[in-house]
């Protein structure tokens, strides 16, 4: 990334050089627009559903997974925990425990979370 050379220390205490290959850089031309390329990159992390906050009726876009190892998003909203696990809702009937049942099947797996997009 750049046309110097720039040394680290590494945890035996010898030092190296510092390998870019797979770093990224932004660059912004103002406060403003780091500001804004932060707010988007927070906008679009995954948070694990261990990290939640007990919290209910929040609108959450949610990643599920079930046991064959196979992933789905679907809209939910939050409800309060039940015996330390975190409750969730959906009208999304693939991921329902009946077909008239609001509620998560047992057979996906909440993994992370998201806010809704705006």
């Amino acid at each position: 990334m750049s046309d110097g050379m720039t040394l680290v220390q590494h945890e035996d205490g010898t030092f190296g050089a510092y390998d870019d290959t797979y770093d990224i850089a932004i660059h912004c031309k103002s406060k403003e627009e780091q500001e804004r390329a932060i707010k988007h990159l927070k906008s679009t992390c995954w948070i694990p559903v261990s990290d939640m906050p007990n919290c209910c009726g929040y609108p959450v876009l949610l990643t599920v997974e079930n046991k064959f190892g196979q992933r789905g998003v679907c809209k939910a909203f939050t409800n309060y925990m039940k015996e330390g696990k975190q409750l969730f809702y959906t009208n999304e009937k693939e991921f329902c425990s009946e077909l008239t049942s609001i509620k998560l099947s047992e057979s996906w797996k909440p993994i992370a979370w998201m806010p809704l997009p705006e």
